[in-house]
């Protein structure tokens, strides 16, 4: 809820100033898309899926790089920057209706699937009207649809878990639907998600392509089907069908748990900097910040960085975790305040030691599975979760 002046008995600023704020526009941080690194690595994934054709997801506000910005970037026509191989996006993929409405208010025509499909009957409408695919992952959707006239209209996914143990109805339960005829007919394509695709030749994987394949038999060649997430674009060759729905390697970051594959590279889509918000000289055996659970070892410089846990960043970080500044690696020192973290500067040219340059947090010289790996966390997350004045360009 926006506070308004009634709330605390004296005058507030206007609820779109607020609403900026609770964004992230007032933070420090910035955050710059690349354009080109989007459609380089949707033109990636083209190339391990030649047949398909591609949902973008584009969940979480695109994975924390804007929604908008990366439907209307994986909708433009190839330009003479970039890859070979790169078209647009055939469709998108989201979560609920509210992200799907807001691409339709900003112009994006293609198709939208919604993966959490229907959260009560009069969505139908909605769904309706603006052209949307909903997916049925649960029986009470189901319910719904197969008595709903309006349902007829629509290109609707039934959803089946053959292990993720998530959303999707049972093997047995999709059987029965497909076999529900004529409702079925309403049905116009099936999928699945897959729980390990970022194993590599995965038993638990194998064993879900397999209960699908059961399931695409019984749908018939009429019905279209989707399986493969990033993952498996990447590794998993039996998961190629009419719609592949890639996600985090759209944003560059590696979504398998080894390296990827030989002569494949992704190209991280968004840099996060914040500005070096204090340069000191530390005395040996000195603390820093809360805990003092790191002292200097020497006499050095130390920065703080104008970037903490207030914008996303994870509280607790491994000794491993580093920053660019210079392009030198920045050790970060002790824990991370809401506002700032400190860094180790002794590496750094004293041109670069001056408050206001530009720290880079992750980008293409830093990724984001580096300083993930050093919060115990997934890319992911960090992408979510970061707040900043956004850019894309």
């Amino acid at each position: 809820m926006v506070p308004n002046s009634s709330e605390f008995g004296k005058p507030m600023v206007d609820d779109q100033a607020w609403l900026d704020g609770a964004a992230g526009s007032n933070r420090q941080s910035r955050i710059v898309v690349s354009a080109e690194a989007l459609r380089h690595n949707l033109a990636v994934a083209r190339r391990f899926s030649p047949g398909s054709r591609f949902l973008a997801t584009i969940k979480a506000n695109g994975y924390g790089h804007g929604a908008v910005a990366v439907a209307q970037v994986l909708s433009t026509p190839p330009g003479p920057n970039d890859t070979d191989g790169y078209r647009p996006a055939d469709g998108f993929n989201v979560v609920t209706l509210a992200e799907a409405l807001a691409l339709r208010r900003a112009g994006i025509d293609a198709p939208i699937m919604v993966l959490q499909g229907l959260r009560e009957e009069g969505d139908l409408v909605h769904f309706v009207e603006h052209h949307l695919w909903p997916v049925v992952h649960a029986s009470e959707q189901w319910a719904w649809y197969r008595k709903a006239p309006l349902a007829r209209e629509l290109f609707t996914w039934l959803k089946v878990d053959t292990g993720m143990g998530r959303l999707g109805v049972p093997p047995e339960e999709a059987t029965a639907i497909l076999a529900d005829t004529p409702a079925s007919d309403r049905v116009r394509g099936v999928m699945t998600h897959l729980a390990c695709a970022d194993v590599p030749g995965n038993a638990h994987t194998r064993e879900q392509l397999e209960r699908f394949a059961a399931i695409r038999s019984l749908a018939g060649e009429a019905r279209a089907d989707s399986i493969a997430n990033s993952a498996a674009v990447l590794a998993w060759p039996e998961a190629q069908a009419d719609w592949a729905r890639p996600g985090i390697l759209l944003y560059g970051a590696n979504p398998l748990v080894e390296p990827l594959p030989a002569g494949v590279k992704l190209v991280p889509a968004m840099t996060v900097t914040a500005p070096l918000v204090s340069v000191r000289e530390f005395r040996q055996g000195q603390g820093v910040g809360y805990g003092q659970h790191w002292h200097a070892p020497e006499a050095m410089p130390v920065g703080h960085v104008g970037i903490g846990y207030g914008d996303g960043l994870p509280r607790l970080l491994g000794e491993d975790a580093d920053v660019r500044l210079g392009g030198v690696a920045c050790r970060v020192l002790g824990r991370v305040s809401m506002d700032s973290i400190a860094i180790d500067l002794r590496a750094v040219d004293a041109k670069y030691r001056q408050v206001g340059q530009a720290v880079t947090i992750w980008g293409p010289d830093n990724p984001v599975d580096r300083l993930a790996h050093a919060a115990g966390t997934i890319s992911y997350e960090l992408l979510t979760g970061i707040r900043g004045r956004i850019a894309c360009q």
